[in-house]
């Protein structure tokens, strides 16, 4: 969807660490979706998103994190799920 991360994309692999640039794709929306669920490992990268997605054009946004930094929503364990609007 968005040519240049995609060149960025093996740089990224090796460094081997999520970066700002991680959320900022997230919050992108390049196909101007108006409802979004997203899947987030870190407390930090919700934090982000809750202030970015409002500002990208996204009416509903649900943000999911798993237990123990996963996006996985597992069945039989607690999770944060965040409703994001504007």
């Amino acid at each position: 969807m968005c040519p240049p991360f995609g060149r960025v994309c093996p740089v990224r692999e090796q460094v081997g660490l999520r970066t700002l640039l991680d959320t900022v794709e997230q919050a992108m929306n390049p196909v101007h979706s108006r409802n979004i669920v997203l899947g987030v490992r870190h407390k930090t990268a919700m934090e982000r998103l809750l202030k970015l997605l409002p500002k990208s054009g996204v009416e509903t946004a649900y943000l999911i994190q798993g237990i123990e930094g996963t996006e996985d929503l597992p069945l039989h364990k607690n999770s944060s799920i965040r409703k994001v609007t504007p």
